[in-house]
């Protein structure tokens, strides 16, 4: 990166049924999604999702052409996400 880049960051917020992802540049949001969460048995635990979910972020960074060596920090919200 750049010294005179604007810093990305990417916001992944994990709800109950969607993960929201969100990327900005120098603090304005340049792309948003939400994506859908896996279906998962009603008694798995949280951390049973994540490999699902982590893929479904992977592949929405590859549809943006967001690379992760592009980024300045990646910030999550929701505990031990």
């Amino acid at each position: 990166m750049n010294s005179g880049d604007a810093s990305k960051v990417l916001v992944v917020n994990p709800g109950s049924t969607t993960t929201r992802v969100s990327l900005f540049s120098g603090g304005t949001e340049e792309r948003t999604a939400t994506l859908s969460a896996p279906e998962s048995d009603p008694l798995a635990g949280l951390w049973d999702e994540f490999p699902a979910r982590l893929e479904g972020i992977v592949q929405w960074m590859e549809r943006e052409r967001v690379r992760a060596g592009d980024l300045s920090a990646v910030v999550g919200r929701g505990g031990l996400l």
